[in-house]
């Protein structure tokens, strides 16, 4: 749970930059005076911030090198083997994004109600992403070079032996793949779960 909590926060990390330039902007050009209140938002922004993005980082990339690691050892991991690709999971960041973007383009932290309604919606919107297990919908994940796709995919377990199991129904899936190429429907790719999607390496087919 806390791992997923990180990553919802994480997901915020352009609206805390946003805020914190805004806050800047105005304060510079006379908008508005700095304040105490503001400068301890600011700080726990850049704390949060700084935080849950190298918690992320580290999350991403140690479930991306487990992945990689264990098969090469020869570790018990899955074979994934995709029928069809649902689509990149990745434009629906833009929802994501618009989501809690544009209400809050006009708040101020150095305003209490501001820091309150944004609160707010954190809540509303953490519970709703922690709820529905939508994890991967995350921008931070796109700028480490990480892209995620709906899948229709069959799960086949392979153990230590290197002995694969019979495949598995058939199950919609979030596959997510570091790298620039796609991933196409028809080819298996070697991976294992994490949290609420599935790590796969483009190299274990």
């Amino acid at each position: 749970m806390l791992a997923r909590i990180a990553m919802f926060a994480s997901s915020y990390i352009p609206l805390y930059v946003l805020l914190a330039v805004k806050y800047f902007t105005d304060a510079l050009w006379g908008d508005i005076e700095w304040n105490c209140f503001g400068n301890v938002v600011l700080a726990v922004l850049f704390t949060v911030s700084a935080g849950t993005g190298v918690l992320l980082w580290r999350i991403s990339s140690r479930a991306y090198t487990e992945t990689v690691d264990e098969m090469e050892v020869g570790r018990s991991h899955s074979r994934f083997f995709i029928e069809s690709i649902v689509g990149d999971a990745t434009p629906g960041l833009f929802s994501y994004l618009a989501l809690y973007l544009m209400p809050c383009l006009n708040m101020s932290v150095a305003r209490v109600s501001d820091v309150i309604v944004m609160l707010i919606v954190m809540l509303v919107v953490g519970f709703i992403y922690l709820k529905m297990r939508i994890t991967y919908l995350n921008p931070m994940l796109l700028l480490y070079g990480y892209r995620s796709y709906g899948c229709i995919a069959t799960e086949a377990l392979i153990d230590s032996r290197g002995n694969e199991g019979r495949p598995g129904e058939l199950h919609s899936e979030i596959l997510v793949c570091k790298g620039v190429d796609p991933l196409l429907a028809g080819h298996s790719y070697k991976g294992k779960r994490f949290h609420d999607f599935i790590m796969v390496d483009y190299y274990g087919s």
